[in-house]
């Protein structure tokens, strides 16, 4: 099947594993992340975290297109705005080099499920 970009938005998930003893840090860097997100062209987005696997983090936004992607793996990986107050690196094991980021075009279903919708106008169904 040979699918673009321009056929749907994309689903991006960024994943990692939060250090215990940094969870405080780490919840202020998101909320500078939240603060920072309504500037970007990301449509929705949720957090959740391992319900059996403590301090495994997933991040899932969804994007209109590639480039939205890019920028938002450039973001969350430190290779932008690296000394941003919401880089994750410092409060990931391993650093910012185990922060994945993936993106994925919906194959069946609803492609708007992210539960927190930053702006409507972006993102739905063409």
């Amino acid at each position: 099947m040979n699918r673009t970009t321009e056929d749907a938005p994309l689903r991006v998930f960024v994943e990692y594993r939060v250090i215990p003893e940094r969870r405080e840090e780490y919840e202020a860097r998101m909320r500078a992340w939240q603060d920072r997100l309504t500037r970007l062209p990301v449509a929705a987005y949720s957090r959740y975290e391992g319900w059996d696997q403590p301090h495994l983090m997933v991040e899932a936004y969804l994007v209109p297109d590639e480039a939205a992607y890019r920028l938002l793996k450039e973001l969350r990986t430190g290779r932008r705005e690296g000394d941003a107050p919401w880089q994750l690196g410092p409060c990931v094991e391993g650093g910012a080099e185990k922060v994945h980021v993936w993106a994925f075009l919906p194959l069946d279903g609803d492609d708007a499920g992210c539960t927190e919708r930053i702006r409507p106008e972006q993102g739905g169904r063409r």
